[in-house]
């Protein structure tokens, strides 16, 4: 496997990725990996033990990394509802330039939004996985409406939120000791580039995006893989709404035991694998795809 740093330029985006290529180079398999907020690509890939490193081993694919936010220049307004076409643009970049054929999404967190709304953009995506992201049954619809118009009050006064006050109320115990002790003091991680100042523009998005994630997934209809994390205390009352093997449609669900949100961040092998499921889930889609063609 090699590892190298692209810059993807296009008009509206100067778009830092980085890209692990597989040992077999003549793979038709590719990946897009979409990181959560806050933080930038280098929580899935880094120069070792890592999310990235991990998937272009085990299923032999091309894997890119884009940053959203982090390095990635934005020529215009940094605007959350937009950040789908910098994963658009890297997919088409993987494919063109390596003769990439089948792409696989992966979204962590906030980013699994990000890359719902992609994958209506780029029709090489054939199947995804999100981890960690909290379904409309997060906030009822009281709390949504209330929400949105405490943002709304905030943004009239160009007021940034600091979700540093925020991220112990919101994360389980173990992601938090290794955002502090491991993220924010390792330099692999890339921490220098992480932005806890939100502006409620970008949450109030999300809060959008929350409400029509599901919905999206499915009206979509290829293969989706959603992850909770049984020790994700963020995901507490989407597990609770829908179990382990649960399957809509088009979406199974699948609970990680003993994982945690920051888990697809971590650095050991032994963290990596609980994330299993993702890549029993790609190889099963792709014998799928071969009895269709037969």
């Amino acid at each position: 496997m090699n590892s190298r740093e692209l810059r993807i330029s296009s008009p509206d985006y100067e778009i830092v990725a980085d890209l692990k290529i597989p040992d077999d180079t003549k793979s038709r398999r590719g990946l897009v990996l979409v990181h959560g907020a806050i933080i930038n690509r280098k929580s899935l890939s880094r120069e070792f033990q890592c999310m990235a490193n991990y998937l272009c081993k085990s299923l032999n694919a091309y894997v890119i990394i884009p940053d959203y936010q982090g390095e990635t220049i934005h020529r215009n307004d940094v605007q959350f509802k937009k950040f789908a076409e910098i994963i658009d643009i890297s997919v088409d970049y993987l494919c063109d330039e390596y003769g990439v054929e089948d792409v696989m999404g992966f979204g962590h967190s906030m980013g699994s939004y990000i890359l719902v709304d992609a994958v209506l953009l780029n029709e090489k995506i054939s199947h995804v996985v999100t981890y960690g992201s909290p379904t409309e049954h997060l906030l009822r619809s009281s709390e949504k409406g209330f929400i949105n118009y405490l943002l709304s009050y905030l943004y009239s006064f160009d007021y940034k939120v600091d979700l540093r006050n925020l991220l112990h109320y919101v994360f389980d115990k173990e992601t938090l000791r290794f955002l502090n002790d491991v993220m924010m003091k390792a330099p692999e991680f890339g921490y220098e580039h992480y932005d806890f100042n939100l502006n409620p523009e970008i949450i109030q998005d999300a809060v959008t995006i929350l409400s029509g994630y599901t919905k999206k997934l499915k009206d979509w209809g290829k293969p989706s893989l959603m992850m909770f994390g049984t020790n994700d205390i963020l995901v507490k009352k989407s597990r609770k709404a829908l179990p382990d093997g649960y399957l809509d449609e088009n979406i199974l669900v699948k609970h990680i035991k003993n994982a945690s949100h920051v888990t697809p961040c971590m650095n050991t092998h032994v963290d990596l694998r609980k994330l299993d499921a993702l890549l029993l889930f790609h190889k099963n889609v792709q014998k799928v795809e071969l009895i269709n063609r037969l």
